[in-house]
């Protein structure tokens, strides 16, 4: 129970507000056609392999917080220089400006969806991160070990409709050959939010095996939400480009034609 509860946690935050809505995955995958899925498989390991490698250095060293984890990898050469320091100022700009983006995605869907005013929706999250928080990683592990298997089952289900009602042929709408940097480019940024919250589940982590199974498990999680949502946005008869929330758009029809 464990081990599901730490992957829950990380793929609750790798599928935030610009995943779970669709956005991500159609700005950094959709857009390049059949060479998008094969992005998805390539974040996803990458991804998958960042975890490996952070857990094992969190367990092994026994590191409480990212200054000491970057102490640890960080260059030899540059051991007499305050760097750490830089990229941790760095790391919590980052994390803030995320922050931020989760906020703009939550409250778009209720602009989209209810015309809720934005100045409403926003106050909602702050007080509700503001709880969660509070309780530190418990309340964190507490509210994924919830929503990430509803989400899961739910994406599922649009799986099966949408694959029994045909999918349309993948077109490539950029012709560019930048899938690959844009695949290499999303699995570094969501691994620098992933890897702050990596540290404090070192205390579910048992063994080796474990940082084995929460890698490999997350990677075939990550793999198959994101084609489920590449496939959602692949079956929208209407202009991709100019809906905010396209996983929503999507799901939304599918209740519709219930």
């Amino acid at each position: 129970m464990k081990i599901l509860s730490c992957i829950f946690v990380i793929i609750g935050i790798i599928i935030g507000a610009g995943f779970a809505s669709g956005k991500e995955i159609y700005t950094f995958f959709f857009v390049y056609g059949k060479n998008g899925i094969i992005g998805i498989i390539i974040s996803s390991f990458l991804i998958g392999y960042t975890i490996y490698k952070s857990l094992k250095i969190i367990r092994e060293y026994e590191i409480n917080n990212y200054d000491e984890l970057l102490k640890k990898v960080i260059i030899k050469k540059y051991k007499n220089i305050s760097i750490e320091k830089v990229l941790i100022t760095i790391i919590n700009i980052f994390l803030l400006i995320t922050f931020f983006v989760m906020c703009a995605g939550f409250t778009a869907y209720f602009k989209q969806e209810f015309g809720i005013n934005e100045i409403y929706t926003s106050i909602l999250i702050a007080c509700l991160n503001y709880f969660v928080l509070s309780k530190n990683t418990k309340g964190i592990i507490g509210l994924n070990t919830i929503l990430i298997p509803v989400i899961i089952i739910l994406l599922s289900i649009f799986m099966v409709k949408d694959i029994s009602s045909g999918v349309e042929t993948i077109e490539q709408l950029i012709t560019s050959n930048a899938w690959l940097p844009k695949a290499v480019l999303y699995a570094s940024y969501n691994s620098i939010t992933l890897i702050s919250m990596l540290i404090p589940m070192k205390k579910y982590i048992r063994d080796k095996k474990d940082i084995i199974k929460v890698a490999i498990s997350t990677t075939i999680i990550i793999i198959l939400l994101a084609s489920i949502i590449f496939i959602m946005i692949n079956n929208i008869n209407t202009d991709i480009s100019k809906i905010e929330l396209p996983a929503v758009f999507a799901s939304r029809n599918f209740w519709i034609s219930i």
